[in-house]
């Protein structure tokens, strides 16, 4: 393994309308590369049901974070024989309000699905813990790459 394969990782919950009907299961998605070239990206959904609908409730449960991102080291394991390093992770799909509950409750199954691979018998290159950068992206904001304009045939 090179020092430049560094497994990124994207996780988001897609949560029913309100107009959909009763019972429509929310989809957990989690992709990763699985080489230095950003070539392939192996992907981990999980159907849940009984969460909220968009504006609160459980994001995503913590058991299926664990287990997706397990099935997703095991992929990396297996060409390589051991875990990275470090992953980077990139989060999508929460509010601010509910960084906290990301942290306190997703970012530690992550912790335990990467130990899991020590425990199985996988190492890092360097022997010590995996590391992970945990980013939460936050797509709500009012920022234009454009001058708005009062023509609708013009950006």
């Amino acid at each position: 393994m090179t020092d430049s394969e560094l497994p990124q990782i994207g996780i988001d919950v897609s949560h029913p309308s309100a107009t959909s009907p009763t019972g429509t299961p929310s989809v957990a998605a989690m992709v990763a590369s699985m080489d230095c070239k950003l070539a392939q990206w192996p992907a981990e959904l999980r159907v849940q049901t009984g969460l909220a609908r968009q504006g609160g409730g459980n994001e995503m449960t913590s058991l299926n974070l664990k287990g997706m991102l397990m099935e997703q080291l095991r992929r990396w394991t297996g060409t390589r024989k051991m875990l990275p390093d470090n992953v980077l992770v990139f989060r999508d799909g929460i509010s601010e309000g509910q960084y906290k509950k990301s942290l306190e409750e997703e970012l530690p199954r992550l912790r335990e699905a990467c130990e899991r691979g020590r425990e199985l018998g996988y190492a890092t290159p360097s022997g010590k813990p995996l590391k992970i950068t945990f980013i939460v992206c936050a797509k709500r904001h009012h920022t234009h790459f454009y001058k708005p304009t009062d023509k609708p045939d013009q950006v």
